[in-house]
Parts: structure tokens; sequence; C-alpha cells
């Protein structure tokens, strides 16, 4: 299933400036470049690139 940032931005209760900013400074999942103005998001890019970050403690972010 293919997303826009509005709709990825409702799924993660991130803004979509947050996604734009993210993309734009070379972070984030994959994404699809359909034109210019038109970004997609596969549902599972996003769901594993937040599972990366999953952590159990601030520990385990000072360590990795």
């Amino acid at each position: 299933e293919y997303m826009s940032v509005q709709d990825v931005a409702a799924y993660t209760s991130l803004t979509p400036d947050f996604w734009n900013k993210l993309r734009c400074e070379g972070g984030g999942p994959r994404y699809v470049k359909i034109s210019a103005r038109v970004i997609r998001y596969r549902r599972s890019d996003v769901d594993a690139w937040m599972e990366e970050r999953m952590r159990l403690s601030t520990f385990q972010e000072a360590a990795a």
C-alpha cells in the first residue's frame, strides 16, 4: 500500500513538515518520487523504519 506524506504523517502522528524535512536531509524510509510534487511511501517501509528505531531504554541509543 502506498501512502502520501499526509497519510504517513497521520499514520505516525508526526507532521508532514517532519517527513518533508527528513526526506530532504536524506533520512527516513525509502520513498517513491512520482513527480516533483508527488511522493509516496510504502506502508511496509514506514513500518520497518519505525521498527529500526525501537528502544527499550535511553541506554540502548547511547550504546549503539
